[in-house]
C-alpha cells in the first residue's frame, strides 16, 4: 500500500496491507498538535467523533504507555472491506467497488506530542480480532518514538 494513496485526517508517513493473516492495514500518520494534549483527551475526543458516524460502534478505549509515552486507544467496529472502512458520508456505508462490506475492526493508537499528534491505526475484519490483537501488540512493543517530533511544526 504507498502510504501516499492513503486518506488520513493529516501527513501519511508510513502504509501497509495485510498485516493481519493476509487481511488488514495499518497506516502511520501525523497530524497538528493537540495543545496541551492528553493522552486522556486524545481518546474523548475520537470516541466523540466515532459515535456520531453511522453504523460505527466504539467497543474499547482508554490509555496505554508504550516507548515511554501515554497513548490513547479507540477500538470501533464499522462496515468496511477488511483493509478500511467504508465511506459513509450519505448517512449510510457504501461498498467500494463491488467488494462486499463486513464488520471491520478500526484500531486506532494516538500519541500527543509537543509538536504533532503521531497516529498508528489499523483495520482488519472483526472476525480476525485475534490475530490483530497480536500484530498490534508486536507493533507496539518495537516502537521507538521520541516525546517531541523533530520537526518544529507539522506544516510541510
Amino acid at each position: 500500500m504507498e502510504r501516499t494513496r492513503v486518506s488520513v485526517p493529516g501527513t501519511p508517513l508510513a502504509a501497509w496491507s495485510g498485516p493481519v493473516g493476509g487481511a488488514g492495514s495499518l497506516v502511520v500518520y501525523r497530524a497538528l498538535p493537540i495543545p496541551d494534549g492528553t493522552a486522556k483527551g486524545l481518546a474523548e475526543g475520537l470516541v466523540n467523533r466515532l459515535t456520531n458516524l453511522p453504523g460505527y460502534r466504539v467497543v474499547g478505549r482508554r490509555t496505554e504507555t508504550w516507548s515511554g509515552l501515554e497513548a490513547a486507544r479507540v477500538d470501533a467496529v464499522a462496515p468496511g472491506t477488511g483493509d478500511r472502512l467504508a465511506p459513509s458520508g450519505i448517512g449510510k456505508a457504501v461498498a467500494l467497488a463491488g467488494r462486499p462490506l463486513i464488520p471491520t475492526r478500526q484500531v486506532t493508537v494516538g500519541f500527543p506530542r509537543g509538536s504533532d499528534t503521531l497516529y498508528l491505526v489499523w483495520h482488519a475484519p472483526e472476525s480476525d480480532i485475534g490475530s490483530l490483537e497480536g500484530a498490534i501488540r508486536e507493533t507496539l512493543r518495537g516502537l521507538r518514538i521520541r516525546p517531541r517530533s523533530l520537526r518544529s511544526s507539522s506544516y510541510e
